[in-house]
């Protein structure tokens, strides 16, 4: 999926290389070695800072096809089959930030967090040797530096232990100690986020939650918790009645109550999201095929310019569906923030009671929506 504009370390890919690069400050990991463990590399040729940009962007697109979702890093089966795709580039993405680093040193305080990040991650997919470096680094003189490598210490276990609740009742009190020891520390507030996100009960996704909102503080806590209660917001949807309301492209009132009875689909986009570009055609296909069995589709639009949005429909006749734009909102429409809607694409699945049936169908609405249609109302 696309966010709609870059959330903590990822944009439009797995690891944004801009979000890297204006992190918060934090003292530099003084790992000397490689993912590997090898001694350390002749001597290279200088290289500059646009050569380690380039080969970033590259490495980047190699991890993002590996690992199209950061979900996929929560289930052990598929954690597995995406290890020996994923591993080389994210080893190559730490030693292009690392000498990043040493090329910008001004920046290399920022770049510092990413480093720890990507080694968190390589020791959650099994390299061993990142795992050993983030365990020796929880040792470091540096106070900050210490605690960071702990809290990534504690997500590789949390995620080896999904769905252990014990397991990860112990971890959720880990955090809790070293969040009142540094509640300032961004990399808490980031590793919250993951922890809830990937709880094996809601209870304990609530215990991470206030240790988020109450023991952490600054804007990395601050974001995090924003995007926690989104999170929540966008849960609580499911089975839920729901009637989405707004302006249409052309400046119309428009309102789903208007398709009672209908199956209703809710297609939350943009014209430069690559994802809802490509999935666009199925939809329009699944539309096409059961419209007159009661499907009505609303798109959402996310789009900065609504000259962009008017051209893509003006090509793409197929999307013969209602959208909603707002142009005050350069940033996102305003139902996405409403709703808790985490990125694009997102579709919800609205059955002919208006109840949501799904608020994450975009994984499976061809399989649903002969299933909602053939539903009384």
């Amino acid at each position: 999926m696309t966010p709609t504009r870059p959330r903590g370390f990822r944009a439009t890919r797995f690891f944004a290389l801009a979000a890297a690069l204006t992190a918060p400050a934090l003292a530099v990991p003084g790992s000397a070695r490689g993912q590997q463990g090898a001694p350390a590399a002749a001597a290279q040729p200088v290289r500059s800072v646009a050569d380690v940009k380039r080969d970033l962007a590259q490495a980047d697109q190699e991890l993002s096809d590996a690992l199209p979702t950061i979900d996929l890093l929560y289930d052990p089966a598929k954690r597995a089959a995406a290890a020996p795709k994923a591993l080389p580039p994210m080893r190559r993405m730490t030693r292009l930030f690392e000498e990043y680093a040493k090329l910008e040193p001004k920046d290399a305080a920022g770049v510092a967090p990413t480093i720890l990040q990507f080694r968190g991650w390589l020791a959650v997919l099994g390299d061993q040797a990142a795992d050993d470096d983030l365990r020796r680094l929880t040792l470091s003189n540096d106070p900050a530096e210490a605690t960071a490598a702990k809290a990534w210490v504690l997500v590789a276990g949390w995620v080896k232990a999904a769905g252990n609740a014990p397991a990860q009742e112990k971890l959720v009190g880990e955090l809790a100690t070293l969040a009142k020891a540094r509640p300032d520390l961004p990399a808490l507030a980031q590793v919250g986020g993951v922890l809830s996100e990937t709880a094996a009960t809601p209870a304990l996704a609530q215990q991470v939650e206030r240790t988020v909102a109450d023991d952490l503080r600054g804007p990395a806590a601050e974001g995090v918790a924003a995007t926690l209660g989104a999170r929540r917001r966008f849960k609580a949807l499911e089975n839920q009645p729901l009637v989405v309301e707004g302006r249409a492209l052309d400046g119309s009132k428009f309102s789903t109550a208007g398709w009672k009875g209908k199956v209703v689909l809710v297609d939350f986009w943009a014209t430069w999201c690559p994802q809802c570009r490509a999935d666009m055609p199925n939809l329009a296909a699944a539309y096409a095929a059961h419209h007159k069995a009661g499907l009505e589709v609303v798109g959402v639009s996310s789009d900065r310019d609504a000259d962009d949005l008017k051209g893509f429909l003006a090509e793409h006749k197929e999307v013969a569906w209602p959208q909603l734009f707002d142009p005050a909102s350069p940033n996102g429409h305003p139902l996405m923030t409403k709703y808790g809607v985490p990125s694009t694409p997102t579709y919800f699945l609205i059955d002919r009671k208006g109840v949501v049936r799904s608020v994450r169908a975009q994984e499976n609405y061809k399989d649903l929506i002969p299933k909602l249609l053939a539903e009384k109302d």
